[in-house]
């Protein structure tokens, strides 16, 4: 059977692997698991956790205090073949390799059964090549490096293929129907590639006619799920998850995600404008709330300039400007600020950029200094900022203005078209170069990187 993959990431995070007394949380996630901790979460994964017949001078490891949790767990180890009884030293607080991860996991998997994985790869010698196949045939191995995260996925990955004919591991398959609820589940972009990954697997399974019984349960709880998904779909399209959590919208934008079905907040960035002086807090926060409740859709692009001078661009002040290397009264001055509070979460939601430039100086108390390198400067009848929606979903511009604490917020509401989306910046290099590379990785497994680069003739 083909291994349809939709490398759609496990919903863990919730405390799946804590029964097993792995607790992950953000502190600890990507930190190495100690050999004890592995060991101990291996043996109540597999309920191998009966106390050992063997008596505590039987055993002699010399890392490892008698009458301690971790020599009972040692114990356990021995007694279910795990660990070898006879060695000195454990290193028990050390970190466990991936290896030694597999070799434990398969030990306590196929601890009554006749070495079925010799059986899979007879001309493959090497016992831990074999695990580490048969991992990777199961679709269990998330990550290369070892830690909380993907060993907790490692875990939920192979109890979801066990509850599914010991297909291998794909997010299209769930662990339990109840977990088919929108507060798993609310990307429709996601939704749609877990139903045409459900689909090809039922087409796989049902193929292998005739079916065993367990065969015929599995498309039979395999349908019922995709029915859930479309009906999920179906709820969410009618009313949105976000107006699930947030009732903080004005009633345009509300009608607006209801009508397009907008599910999430792609990015969120706040500016805090008080240090500016007067001209610029107004130009700056006028400009940014002519985007309040834009919707783009798919395709179509941001035209910056007009955007904000289509209606009445005397809305604005006079000035200081930033042009030709300089500083000048002029009118306008502090527009481009506004400019930059808005690429800022365009680009990190995903927008493409069409037409953008960095000013020629760039000043840490008028500029985000974290951010940097992503400042955008428009002004007549050129430089603009253009940019369009290459995503597969509307997107809707969200302003708020609190006066009193001088805090503009500008939000990008839509569908998220990607699993995940990752930045490096800001990355200096000589002569004031600034670059962001930006990684949007795609729910068919597939990265987009670009990088954009801002060069200045100072920096202060």
């Amino acid at each position: 059977m083909a291994n349809a993959q939709f490398f759609v990431s496990a919903k863990v995070g919730d405390g799946y692997s804590a029964p097993f007394g792995l607790v992950t949380n953000t502190g600890n996630e990507d930190l190495p698991v100690s050999r004890i901790k592995a060991l101990e979460s291996l043996l109540a994964y597999f309920g191998k956790d009966k106390e050992s017949a063997l008596r505590p001078s039987a055993l002699s490891f010399a890392d490892v205090r008698p009458k301690t949790k971790a020599y009972a767990t040692l114990q356990k180890g021995c007694s279910a073949g795990v660990v070898d009884c006879g060695q000195t030293n454990f290193n028990p607080f050390g970190n466990i390799s991936q290896a030694d991860f597999l070799d434990w996991f398969f030990k306590l998997k196929y601890s009554n059964s006749t070495k079925p994985l010799e059986t899979r790869y007879p001309s493959t010698k090497k016992e831990s090549t074999r695990h580490w196949l048969e991992a990777k045939r199961l679709n269990l191995i998330s990550s290369e490096a070892f830690t909380h995260k993907s060993a907790e996925e490692f875990l939920y990955r192979h109890s979801v293929s066990e509850a599914n004919l010991g297909l291998p591991y794909n997010s299209a398959l769930s662990l339990k129907e109840a977990d088919i609820n929108a507060d798993h589940y609310h990307n429709l972009t996601e939704i749609d590639t877990l139903m045409q990954g459900l689909r090809t697997i039922l087409s796989e399974v049902e193929g292998s006619e005739p079916l065993s019984s367990d065969q015929q349960k599995f498309v039979q709880k395999a349908m019922r799920e995709l029915g859930q998904f479309e009906d999920l779909k179906a709820s969410l399209v009618a009313e949105p998850y976000i107006l699930k959590e947030r009732s903080d919208f004005d009633s345009q934008i509300t009608q607006l995600i209801r009508h397009f079905g907008l599910q999430e907040v792609l990015y969120r960035f706040s500016y805090d404008y008080s240090a500016n002086p007067a001209y610029r807090k107004h130009n700056l926060t006028t400009g940014v709330k002519k985007m309040h409740a834009k919707l783009l859709m798919p395709g179509e692009i941001l035209d910056y300039w007009k955007q904000i001078s289509d209606k009445n661009l005397w809305d604005f002040k006079y000035g200081w400007v930033i042009a030709d290397g300089g500083e000048k009264w002029a009118f306008g001055g502090g527009i481009c600020g506004s400019a930059t509070v808005v690429f800022i979460p365009a680009w990190k939601a995903g927008l493409e950029v069409l037409e953008r430039r960095n000013h020629s100086l760039f000043y840490s108390d008028l500029y985000p200094k974290a951010e940097i390198g992503l400042d955008a400067t428009v002004y007549r009848p050129k430089p603009n900022l253009r940019m369009r929606n290459s995503l597969n979903s509307p997107v809707l511009f969200n302003v708020n203005d609190d006066t009193q604490k001088q805090v503009i917020t500008i939000e990008v509401i839509g569908n998220p078209t990607y699993k995940s989306t990752t930045f490096e910046g800001p990355l200096f290099s000589k002569g004031n170069v600034v670059k962001w590379v930006r990684h949007l990785e795609g729910f068919d497994g597939n990265v987009v990187t670009d990088t954009l680069e801002s060069r200045y003739n100072a920096i202060y």
